[in-house]
């Protein structure tokens, strides 16, 4: 088994590629993404050699030497897609032979194979049904037929069908038990390794549109909401284990922005005398949201939904306030109160928030994500002093992990 470990783009280890004509270069292969397998091998036949791009036709197989083996197969056509040679990766073989193949929208196909026949896919489907005007969906799996019929020759795998999920466990579980079956202890078999924890990093860029409600407590600063857009921009990081469920991720993200609040208005509770005041105060920090983040398998676009909580933490800040008002003789009457509440901000900032998006496979195997996020945080100023913000944000997010 493979230890769950970072993904790495530059990352070899001991392999060997088998040529066209049948012969066999040992050397080192590229750790790659199970998409990045399927399309390409990158092979070195020593450390300081330059690496060598092989497509799927111009190999017979590669693979790892201690347990993964790529075939280059002939997938058959599906829907739309004409039929194409690809790397896939061989689960188990001997009588019955499988496959496991990553497509472009990064899920998972298997394949059937009895003896040198060409492949079979195994597939699952829902279908809509329409009963007394109620939408329901029904799941159809002709691949478990198709295993019926291919492994008839060996009854005792029979009885495991009619339950088995479309899995790469189950399914190699019951091929093996197909081949011993058949062949006694002569069948051979590859493992199936432990599908690595995935960390990926990236940058993300959008704009933050915030609103501060003060509480009462501040004298001269009128109740009621301040507002700010801004944009915003730094790095995340992205952990996915598939161990545990493929679609979903844990996204911790590291933002900057900076807001600017002004408002003038009519001070209130100063003296019958109308007071006109200035305020304004600016604030830049570090947001730091930890997320869970759930991607529902749609094809090629995949929607999300995410939830989590936030800490920010302030940088730096700056607050003014101006007030006016006209004499009983006519003068203008001006007061500078400089920073009225700089001794009242806090360094961090708690807060819960939500979104949702749009994720795709992106350009040359950069994935990118849009969303939209709604935040509620505790504000920058201290106990006492209520100032809640309100976040409402859109991101753009390009994954520069391959």
């Amino acid at each position: 088994m493979l230890c769950p470990a970072v993904r790495a783009q530059d990352r070899f280890r001991p392999g060997y590629v088998v040529q066209l004509n049948g012969d066999t270069l040992r050397g080192d292969l590229q750790v790659r993404s199970a998409i990045r397998n399927s399309q390409l091998c990158r092979f070195r036949t020593t450390a300081t050699a330059v690496a060598t791009d092989y497509k799927p036709t111009q190999l017979r197989a590669y693979g790892l030497n201690e347990i993964v083996a790529y075939r280059a197969q002939r997938l058959p056509a599906h829907g739309t897609e004409a039929a194409a040679v690809a790397f896939v990766k061989l689960l188990v073989v001997g009588q019955a032979n499988l496959y496991a193949y990553q497509d472009t929208e990064d899920e998972p196909h298997y394949y059937l194979a009895m003896g040198t026949d060409s492949l079979q896919e195994l597939r699952k489907f829902r279908v809509q049904r329409i009963v007394d005007n109620q939408v329901y969906y029904e799941e159809q799996s002709p691949f478990r037929t198709v295993l019926a019929t291919a492994l008839r020759a060996c009854p005792s795998v029979q009885h495991l069908l009619p339950t088995l999920p479309l899995a790469a466990n189950d399914l190699t579980r019951v091929i093996t038990r197909y081949n011993d079956c058949l062949g006694g202890g002569a069948t051979a078999r590859v493992l199936v390794p432990r599908q690595r924890a995935q960390l990926s990093v990236g940058i993300a860029a959008g704009v933050d549109a915030t609103k501060v409600d003060f509480s009462k407590a501040l004298n001269r600063v009128r109740d009621g909401s301040f507002t700010a857009t801004s944009p915003m921009g730094g790095l995340f990081v992205e952990f996915v284990t598939p161990a545990l469920n493929r679609n979903v991720a844990l996204r911790l993200d590291m933002l900057y922005a900076k807001m600017h609040y002004a408002d003038a208005y009519v001070a209130r509770n100063v003296s019958t005398v109308e007071e006109r005041a200035q305020a304004s105060f600016d604030v830049s920090y570090l947001k730091l949201p930890l997320q869970v983040r759930y991607h529902f398998n749609t094809g090629r676009f995949r929607p999300f939904l995410q939830a989590g909580g936030s800490l920010g933490i302030l940088l730096s800040h700056n607050s003014s306030l101006r007030s006016e008002y006209t004499s009983a003789v006519g003068n203008p009457v001006v007061s500078d109160y400089g920073s009225l509440f700089n001794d009242l901000f806090a360094r961090t900032d708690y807060g819960l928030l939500i979104g949702a998006g749009l994720a795709t496979p992106g350009v040359a195997g950069h994935a990118i994500s849009l969303e939209v996020r709604g935040e509620r945080g505790s504000g920058f100023l201290t106990e006492g002093v209520a100032s809640p913000i309100m976040h409402l944000g859109a991101l753009l997010s390009i994954n520069l992990t391959k």
